[in-house]
């Protein structure tokens, strides 16, 4: 089976425009992101990658160039069929003592409830689907307040699922997690990506672990250079490694994967 192209970005400048003056955070990006597939933005701190998210999301304008999703421009979407195309989990925590898991999750339905935001029966059942595929059904009837942050973060996931997008674009989801949490949730938002066939696109510090699990990079360098590629045709090179100034990325042929030389 061929790759779906899901969302497309062309020539993309991100920034901003403030009291008449146009700030460029980053220049003439161009990758595609892909169905059934967990991609991984990659750079160092300032290097725009929370910019670009935000504008792939429709968060931001961009300064040029167009975001395309399945066929159709960005700026020609309204914003009740852009949330039917993209669902977004952002890096804030979630922050609401009195509202139990299934609530939160049932928010993602939103775009389909209308104004006054009655769950239906269909509702209902697609936010029990997705606290059943993220693995928190047993979860349901909890006061948020009282999980973990891994916990929480399955739920936000949830949340992005129920709302049943085929994009789903996360801002450094593992931010506040500890190893295994990082690399559970990871696990879970590739077997997603496969399962589904949806794009799921986030953004991350933890090198290691995307080299590890990611099916597609997109890295950019402190010079905010975009480099794109599958896991696999950015290996045998040390295309990574270079990118990023590191010796310490290694590519092992044994294992067809990438690994970080004495990881602490």
């Amino acid at each position: 089976m061929g790759q779906i192209e899901k969302m497309r970005v062309e020539k993309l400048t991100t920034g901003y425009r403030s009291h008449g003056e146009t700030i460029v955070v980053t220049k003439d990006i161009n990758a595609v992101l892909n169905g059934g597939e967990l991609t991984c933005l990659l750079g160092p701190n300032g290097s725009g990658k929370s910019t670009l998210m935000r504008t792939m999301a429709g968060f931001l304008k961009s300064i040029g160039g167009k975001v395309m999703i399945e066929g159709k421009e960005l700026g020609e979407m309204e914003n009740g069929e852009m949330a039917k195309k993209v669902s977004v989990v952002l890096t804030s925590r979630v922050e609401a003592p009195n509202i139990t898991v299934r609530e939160v999750v049932e928010l993602g339905r939103s775009p389909y409830t209308g104004f006054f935001g009655k769950i239906n029966k269909e509702d209902a059942e697609a936010a029990a689907n997705a606290m059943e595929m993220v693995g928190i059904a047993d979860l349901a009837g909890r006061r948020v307040s009282t999980l973990s942050d891994g916990e929480r973060q399955k739920v936000m996931i949830a949340k992005a699922l129920a709302q049943e997008t085929p994009i789903i674009l996360l801002d450094e989801p593992t931010a506040f997690l500890d190893y295994p949490s990082k690399v559970g949730i990871m696990m879970l938002l590739k077997r997603l990506a496969h399962e589904s066939g949806k794009a799921v696109f986030l953004s991350t510090h933890d090198l290691e672990i995307a080299l590890q699990i990611a099916d597609s990079l997109w890295l950019m360098d402190k010079h905010k250079v975009m480099l794109t590629g599958r896991c696999a045709e950015l290996s045998a090179d040390g295309s990574v490694g270079r990118y990023f100034d590191n010796n310490d990325v290694i590519y092992d042929k044994d294992s067809r994967s990438f690994r970080v030389r004495n990881p602490e």
